[in-house]
């Protein structure tokens, strides 16, 4: 099949050489759906990666998650509680209007506030209360307590005009008319689940980029995706299925890029109440008397039953890494203490037995199908796993831009979700997915299961206050073990991300997973 595809492929790629289409038209495949233009309502990284080509940020991550100059040139911390940034001189937004620290500060008194937010970017901005403006480029910022994350919270807002931060709605921004950034391309189309069309902003400061207009198609099925690829469709696809990547390897028709990324495939469980959670019943289909959730003896069998490595091997055909926290070992704050959980179905049946539950119990593994690789199978796989310790479990995955809203309201009892830690500091991921949840301050904004443990809160906080790297590092991984240790959530693996180029092209794979046209250049032209 993907021969005959391939032979497909070349005949619509002559044909597209002798049509004398514009070369420096380019486009992409995505495989899930962008959910809005508005730069600030859901904080989730297929948006984040699309929309950072027409908004920016103060600081701007690389590849390699290295911090750099973006619509800030400089920053520093004054004292333990004041950070002044340097904003970048002579650049304008989209509309021809002039950037200057009353966009700044505009857009901050914007974010916390967006209306029914599915997983809101609150957390970055409020550690900040009091902002200063010196001039119209030197701006200050107070914050309560030393918050040394500043700079790594400010590259995951994208700053927009004054004038569209205080009045524009986010139904503004899909339509275009509020979505006006700084970046290297200009709004020109949404079309929700189906593509985004943006057009090069030939005025952006940073210079100007080798594509005319560019196409985002949202291919969420894997087999659509490598089949635009094959056609010449699209040039490029992000999350190549792991059962094509030997093959397409061996064309050299196409290349392919791959790099460990920072982001966890984890469970929340839902501990909103003592009483109940939901889907979750006696095998009879009564109701229990109380959460399991809430049994630390539960959560950690419920982890002891999930076979890791058979997860990675069969169906991520090697492409992840087993997890036992938030980040791989290679990044800011994770202990090499903590170790993926061995599979024991036989000790997760002692332990449920303890907690009260000799018999199992059912339950429903929710999950998204459409956003992370292969995240169906591996709902499936985790039922089928669960069997073997007694815990009777079905499964009901749906479109991620139907799940993550519910999810967020405490619809589900067992919810499979991912996390990105764009900081690269493990610190970072735990502030947002499990610290006890206070809107007010910053914390467990997105810790959909309300897990809540007050040694760990303070272990957390007393960390995120301290200036020194090698302290502050030493405290994240003692608040790492602790609540890894107590199952506050659980890890499965670490997704290694696959990018596929046609002939002619070159791609940087990113460790955040982005998909960015400024990283594709074409070869030999």
């Amino acid at each position: 099949m993907l021969r005959v595809l391939r032979i497909a492929a070349l005949a619509c790629i002559a044909a597209f050489l002798a049509s004398g289409a514009n070369a420096r038209d380019v486009s992409i495949g995505l495989q899930s759906p962008v959910t809005s233009m508005d730069p600030h309502y859901h904080n989730l990284s297929p948006n984040n990666s699309l929309l950072i080509h027409v908004y920016e940020p103060l600081v701007y991550r690389d590849a390699n998650m290295k911090l750099k100059p973006a619509l800030a040139v400089s920053w520093k911390a004054l004292d333990d509680l004041t950070w002044e940034f340097k904003l970048r001189r002579n650049v304008k937004f989209h509309d021809g209007s002039p950037f200057t620290a009353e966009d700044v500060v505009a857009t901050h008194k914007r974010v916390p506030n967006v209306p029914n937010s599915p997983s809101s970017l609150a957390t970055f901005v409020k550690p900040i209360v009091e902002t200063r403006i010196v001039d119209p480029y030197t701006i200050i910022f107070k914050t309560a307590v030393p918050h040394v994350l500043m700079p790594s919270d400010l590259a995951a807002v994208d700053i927009i005009p004054k004038a569209v931060a205080e009045k524009a709605a986010t139904e503004d921004f899909n339509s275009g008319k509020a979505a006006i950034g700084t970046g290297p391309y200009k709004f020109v189309e949404f079309i929700p689940n189906q593509r985004i069309v943006l057009k090069a902003n030939y005025a952006y400061w940073g210079g100007e980029e080798p594509w005319d207009t560019v196409t985002f198609k949202m291919l969420s099925n894997p087999a659509a995706r490598v089949a635009a690829l094959l056609s010449g469709d699209v040039q490029l696809i992000e999350t190549v299925p792991t059962s094509d990547i030997a093959r397409l390897a061996a064309d050299r028709n196409f290349s392919l890029v791959d790099k460990v990324s920072n982001r966890v495939i984890y469970v929340h469980l839902n501990q909103w109440s003592d009483k109940t959670a939901p889907f979750v019943t006696a095998k009879d289909g009564k109701p229990l008397d109380r959460n399991p959730f809430r049994d630390a003896r539960v959560r950690k069998a419920l982890s002891m039953a999930i076979n890791r490595d058979a997860i990675v091997d069969r169906i991520m055909e090697k492409k992840a890494i087993p997890a036992a926290q938030l980040l791989d070992n290679a990044f800011f704050g994770t202990s090499r203490k903590l170790k993926p959980e061995r599979y024991d179905p036989e000790g997760a049946k002692k332990l449920l037995a303890q907690a009260g539950y000799p018999n199992g119990f059912a339950l429903t593994i929710h999950g998204p199908n459409n956003r992370y690789i292969n995240d169906d199978k591996v709902a499936q796989a985790i039922a089928q796993f669960y069997s073997r310790a007694g815990i009777d479990a079905k499964v009901e995955t749906m479109p991620s831009s139907v799940y993550f809203t519910r999810a967020t309201r405490g619809d589900f009892g067992y919810m499979l979700l991912g996390w990105g830690t764009e900081s690269g500091e493990q610190g970072s991921a735990l502030r947002s997915l499990l610290a006890t949840r206070d809107p007010d301050k910053g914390m467990g904004v997105n810790n959909r299961g309300r897990y809540s443990n007050p040694v760990f809160d303070k272990q957390l906080t007393e960390a995120l206050y301290t200036m020194d790297d090698k302290k502050r590092e030493a405290m994240i991984q003692q608040a790492a073990e602790t609540v890894m240790n107590d199952t506050g959530l659980i890890p499965i693996h670490f997704e290694v991300s696959t990018w596929a180029t046609a002939k002619g092209y070159r791609y940087t794979p990113r460790t955040d997973q982005y998909t960015l046209v400024t990283d594709l250049k074409p070869i030999g032209r």
